[in-house]
C-alpha cells in the first residue's frame, strides 16, 4: 500500500515539474496550481506639461467664460471682447432691461482704446462688475494679465470722459486676495500694469471684482488684455 502511494505521489510531483517548466518557458506562472497568463506591462507613458487657457467674456476653444451672469459683469452697458482681428459686442447689455437669459453676441467694428494694439485678446468693461472664473477642473499654477484704464475712444470723435475714469480691481482664488491693485486714476493707468501671482493648489474659482474709486462710476471704463492661466495638462505618448 506505501509503495503505491509513493507511486502517485511520485507521478503528481513529476507532472507538476513538467507543467512548471513548460508553462514558465511560455511566459505564464502558476498561482495555486492555476495557469494565469502574465499581464504585459504598460509602455503608455504619461506627461505633465504647461498649457496655456485665456479668460474670455463667451468660452470658444482656448477660452474659458464667467460663471456668474452677464448682468453683473459691467455696471454699464459696455462690454466688449476682441480676439486677434474680430471685434465683438454684446447686444443684449446689461443696462437695456427684459434680457434673455442667454447673452446675444454681434460682430462689432474696432473699439479703439489704448489695449487694441497692443494684445491680441482683451476684454473691455465698466464699473462696478465682477467675472467669476470655474478653475476647478484644471492644475491651475499661475494667472497673468494687464489691466488699467481705457479712455472710452469707442466711438469716433467721442472723448467726453477726458481720461477721468478711476477704478480699483481685486483678485481673489477661494475668496483669498491674491492681488489688489489700488485706486487707479485716468492718465495715470493708461500704460497697464502686469498682474501675475500663483494659484494655491486645489484652486476652485477666481474672481476679479471691479469697484469705482470711491467718486462713483461714471467713466470708469477699464480693459484686461491677455488675460490667461497657466495650468498642468496630462498628455499621453499614444
Amino acid at each position: 500500500m506505501n509503495n503505491i502511494l509513493k507511486l502517485v505521489l511520485n507521478a503528481l510531483i513529476m507532472t507538476l515539474i513538467v507543467f512548471v517548466y513548460y508553462g514558465c518557458g511560455q511566459g505564464k506562472k502558476f498561482v495555486l496550481f492555476s495557469i494565469v497568463e502574465e499581464k504585459s506591462e504598460n509602455t503608455n507613458r504619461v506627461t505633465e506639461v504647461d498649457s496655456i487657457i485665456h479668460l474670455g467674456l463667451f468660452g470658444g476653444k482656448g477660452y474659458i467664460m464667467p460663471l456668474n451672469s452677464y448682468m453683473e459683469w459691467s455696471g454699464y452697458p459696455f462690454i466688449f471682447e476682441k480676439r486677434y482681428e474680430n471685434y465683438y459686442q454684446l447686444k443684449n447689455q446689461p443696462a437695456m432691461g427684459n434680457l434673455p437669459e442667454r447673452p446675444v453676441w454681434i460682430h462689432t467694428g474696432p473699439i479703439i482704446n489704448v489695449y487694441d494694439g497692443t494684445f491680441k485678446n482683451w476684454i473691455y468693461l465698466h464699473s462696478e462688475g465682477s467675472l467669476d472664473y470655474d478653475i476647478s477642473d484644471m492644475k491651475a499654477v499661475k494667472f497673468s494679465a494687464y489691466v488699467g484704464l481705457a479712455n472710452p475712444w469707442y466711438l469716433k470723435d467721442f472723448d467726453a470722459c477726458g481720461n477721468n475714469g478711476s477704478v480699483r480691481i481685486i483678485f481673489q482664488v477661494n475668496g483669498r486676495l491674491l492681488y489688489d491693485t489700488g485706486i487707479m486714476k485716468g492718465v495715470e493707468q493708461q500704460s497697464p500694469i502686469h498682474v501675475e501671482f500663483d494659484i494655491p493648489v486645489f484652486a476652485k474659482t477666481l474672481t476679479i471684482n471691479v469697484s469705482d474709486g470711491g467718486d462713483g462710476i461714471g467713466c470708469d471704463h477699464w480693459t484686461m488684455g491677455d488675460a490667461k492661466i497657466t495650468h498642468i495638462e496630462k498628455v499621453s505618448d499614444n
